[in-house]
């Protein structure tokens, strides 16, 4: 895997700018993210996307709703390999 293979980025429907994502986590519908920006919420359902300046703001959020805190965010490459867990090397020649 190359470095640049782990960049994550996010580009809402209907938008054409890529988002670059740090860190991200699904849950149910929502996509929960840090970027450049401070944090992003989107709803895979709706569309809908609400955006969030700062940490505490989308912590705030995210008890409210149930979603993951900002420490409990992964970036790719770790959520890549707890997914693969080493299993592509068994099966990728």
């Amino acid at each position: 895997m190359e470095k640049s293979d782990q960049f994550a980025y996010f580009v809402p429907k209907g938008k054409s700018e890529q988002i670059h994502v740090d860190t991200y986590l699904l849950k149910g519908d929502n996509l929960c993210m840090s970027v450049d920006s401070g944090y992003k919420v989107y709803n895979l359902r709706t569309k809908g996307v609400v955006n969030f300046s700062d940490e505490p703001m989308y912590n705030a959020f995210a008890v409210s709703y149930g979603l993951p805190l900002s420490r409990h965010l992964k970036d790719f490459r770790s959520q890549y390999d707890e997914y693969w867990n080493g299993w592509r090397f068994w099966l990728l020649p």
